[in-house]
């Protein structure tokens, strides 16, 4: 069995894109592939991705998020500069089999499907339903 018939449709948003554009759009999804000029998936933006920005406070057996600092982003940055560049892509007509095992190997909740003329992608919830259909 391929992945192609588990794969869904995801947002795409450009590397120039801000932050913001994406946490727009990220109401609906919590993340996107990120494309260059030519319209080549060249990383992964998601909600993980942004939390990173945040300065985490360390107090005894607590950690706390500087509301002050959230407060004073406009997140304007592009998201190329948070983005996640080392991605995995596979084809559609990769195997669930070979799917599975990026998953384990990688530890990844999602991978970018690049066929033609589509990104795509498959999370590991997506292989679960393809191996219990």
């Amino acid at each position: 069995m391929t992945i192609e018939a588990l794969v869904r449709k995801c947002p795409v948003v450009s590397r120039d894109a801000t932050i913001l554009d994406f946490l727009k759009m990220a109401e609906q999804l919590d993340f996107a592939i990120v494309v260059d000029e030519r319209g080549k998936a060249c990383g992964m933006v998601s909600e993980k991705d942004v939390l990173k920005l945040w300065r985490i406070q360390s107090i005894p057996g607590i950690e706390t998020i500087i509301i002050d600092e959230v407060q004073k982003r406009d997140f304007g940055e592009k998201v190329s500069e948070i983005m996640t560049r080392d991605i995995v892509t596979l084809r559609p007509s990769s195997s669930l089999k070979d799917a599975l095992g990026f998953f384990l190997a990688h530890d990844l909740k999602r991978v970018v499907v690049v066929g033609e003329e589509c990104l795509a992608r498959c999370s590991r919830r997506d292989s679960h339903h393809g191996c219990c259909c």
